[in-house]
């Protein structure tokens, strides 16, 4: 069995992710981390691969805890955070609790690879210091020595 958490797993990108392996791969246990999660309480029921856990990006003691066991960490919203608190507490839960791959969410746009109109819409629709911020989590993961993907998705 794979484990794989799923950070704010109640986000619209987080469901389709987690819809995707409970329907499609058998051999993958779930924790779902969230604020609230009686908003999971349902699939938790119906499904005894997935286990809830309430908390916060932005405890890192709870994020680090909740990493125990665990496989892959999924990051399932954007980190617009001006000191990237998000990113840096699953790093250093991932490196306490030996997570080998993160996957984070992030925007299109954040190494100026799109071209053109669209290209200038979306830097204008992120603004400068979302851009930054996503683009210095992407750095940190580059840093971490964790193997790691960035999904930039527009």
């Amino acid at each position: 069995m794979t484990n794989v958490i799923i950070f704010a797993a109640n986000g619209q990108i987080s469901r389709l992710v987690e819809d995707r392996l409970l329907a499609n791969d058998p051999d993958v246990n779930l924790t779902l981390f969230l604020r609230n999660s009686q908003r999971l309480a349902e699939l938790a029921k119906a499904n005894d691969r997935v286990t809830l856990v309430d908390g916060s990006l932005d405890d890192a003691q709870a994020v680090s805890d909740a990493m125990k066991g665990q496989d892959i960490a999924f990051i399932g919203v954007v980190d617009h955070e001006a000191q990237n608190n998000i990113t840096k507490n699953v790093i250093a839960g991932a490196k306490a609790n030996g997570v080998k791959r993160i996957i984070e969410c992030s925007v299109l746009g954040i190494y100026s690879e799109v071209p053109d109109e669209f290209g200038r819409w979306n830097a204008e629709m992120i603004g400068d210091a979302g851009l930054r911020t996503a683009r210095n989590a992407d750095k940190l993961l580059e840093e971490s020595g964790i193997d790691y993907t960035t999904l930039r998705l527009p």
